[in-house]
């Protein structure tokens, strides 16, 4: 029977996950933050927080008396830090970099020996934000740019073991994290941001209530799990391809710019 651990099975992507892998016969651990979550699932879920080390920790002792190895594991556990730079606190920035970078390294790292058995399969459940940055979302272009950078060192490194790593670049689904985004403590303090404020709160309704069901992220998901030709990154959605091609070759002008610029100075 094939494993896999899971973070963040509460809702959403995770929930759906873990459910169609249950369904195809693997033997799923999910993470959940709030033992009610976990009631009437059928896999085992675990109460646990990514930000812990000890928590961490535990979970990588639990993959390695259950089953010794493990054939995927998906950092899925996220949130949505909303707020520009400056009426955001430290720690809610801290926070932020904690939830969606630093809890998904550790886990790598403390399930990485048993991902080598297998070998198995790294996903990083990232965003179209992970590579295409809005003013008010700074925080979380953060951790997902990071996370992407973080990714492509660790596919090196992994490599040569057959571990496979696979990005996965959502844009809008309608999950929890729209609805369970936090606003930061001095949301519009400084009065200079109140149009942008109030775009956010409209795009946070739409995207709650009207934003297209995660069914297609779900099944691009599970082909990254079970198909070994998956390529290192997947970006899914509307126009999310599109968008991050265009950014490239954003990036490509800006390039050209600089040559420019140092050639003539």
């Amino acid at each position: 029977m094939q494993s896999a651990l899971i973070t963040g099975t509460s809702s959403g992507l995770g929930r759906g996950l873990a459910q169609r892998l249950h369904d195809r016969g693997w033997d799923v651990i999910g993470t959940v933050r709030d033992e009610a979550h976990g009631i009437g699932a059928p896999w085992t879920c675990v109460l646990a927080d990514v930000t812990s080390p000890a928590d961490i920790a535990r979970l990588g002792q639990i993959v390695q008396s259950r089953w010794g190895k493990l054939d995927a594991l998906v950092n899925n556990a996220g949130i949505c830090q909303i707020g520009p730079w400056e009426e955001l606190s430290d720690q809610e920035i801290t926070h932020q970099l904690n939830v969606n970078l630093i809890g998904a390294m550790n886990l790598v790292r403390q399930t990485l020996p048993m991902l080598r058995q297998g070998p198995g399969v790294i996903i990083q459940i990232s965003s179209d934000s992970g590579q295409i940055a809005e003013a008010m979302f700074g925080a979380y272009n953060a951790s997902k740019f990071a996370l992407e950078g973080a990714s492509e060192a660790l596919l090196e490194e992994v490599e040569p073991d057959g571990v496979r790593v696979v990005i996965v670049e959502p844009g809008n689904f309608r999950t929890q994290i729209s609805r369970n985004s936090p606003q930061p403590q001095g949301k519009n303090s400084t009065q200079r941001y109140s149009a942008q404020w109030k775009k956010i709160d409209e795009w946070l309704t739409w995207h709650g209530n009207e934003s297209p069901i995660p069914e297609k992220c779900i099944d691009a998901i599970v082909a990254a799990i079970t198909n070994q030709d998956a390529p290192f990154r997947l970006a899914v959605g509307q126009d999310v391809s599109e968008s991050i091609r265009l950014r490239a070759k954003k990036i490509i002008s800006q390039m050209d710019a600089s040559d420019k610029f140092l050639n003539s100075h």
